[in-house]
């Protein structure tokens, strides 16, 4: 399933992606790295929970970040919160995934501010 946010800019992805990973799963963060610097897509940083994830964030700038909703320290929704909060003028394009979720999960990461949520 794929829930995309209406109202995230489009614009978002006209510069060359810049990607961060959060996935506490360090053989899942190893196969999104190869397959998308295989796709010529720059990967900044990898994180294995949220409170890394946004220190990454605040320091490499991803434009993107692909995210487990359920991360340790800070969770993936909070992780949206934060960045938009603390870093509004640098807040990237979240793609949130999970292999569990309902749907109330997706609405939440919607409203926080991610542009996509794959199950």
């Amino acid at each position: 399933m794929l829930i995309k946010n209406k109202t995230t800019r489009s614009n978002k992805f006209i510069e060359k992606p810049r990607v961060l990973i959060a996935d506490s799963n360090s053989e899942f963060r190893n196969q999104c790295v190869q397959s998308l610097r295989r796709q010529d897509i720059e990967v900044v940083a990898e994180a294995s929970d949220g409170q890394e994830a946004f220190s990454k964030m605040a320091r490499n700038k991803p434009n993107v970040v692909i995210s487990d909703l359920y991360l340790g320290k800070i969770d993936g929704v909070s992780l949206i919160k934060t960045a938009k909060k603390q870093m509004p003028d640098d807040f990237p394009a979240f793609i949130m995934l999970t292999s569990y979720a309902s749907e109330d999960h997706f609405e939440e990461c919607c409203e926080a501010g991610a542009a996509y949520c794959m199950l």
